[in-house]
């Protein structure tokens, strides 16, 4: 999991998130309103897009979240359910963002 996760607000545009994903070598940002996930904006969502977009009007949302005391399995359940790379690991009220989890993470876990 990668904590202190980079979030960008839905007003923001899709260059600044192509850019921080680019400086980052990461593949995805959430999306977050007063701390609160309300989706994700991934690399490929950035590709042939108009760089004056707006994340809120781009992003994949509602968010997948799960929380940071769940199990690897119930994370890589999530994941094969819907279909996605990424959850937004959220603490106590489900909304909250701590970190961010990729599919990527899980393969790791499984080979140390």
């Amino acid at each position: 999991m990668t904590g202190d996760v980079l979030t960008l607000g839905p007003d923001e545009l899709m260059e600044r998130a192509r850019q921080m994903l680019s400086a980052t070598g990461l593949h995805a940002i959430p999306v977050v309103d007063q701390d609160q996930a309300l989706g994700m904006v991934t690399l490929a969502d950035c590709q042939g897009r108009d760089p004056d977009d707006a994340l809120g009007e781009i992003m994949a949302g509602p968010p997948v979240l799960i929380d940071f005391e769940e199990s690897v399995a119930h994370a890589a359940e999530l994941m094969r359910s819907n279909y996605v790379h990424h959850l937004i690991v959220t603490e106590g009220d489900r909304r909250t963002v701590v970190g961010l989890l990729s599919s990527y993470d899980l393969l790791a876990m499984l080979v140390e």
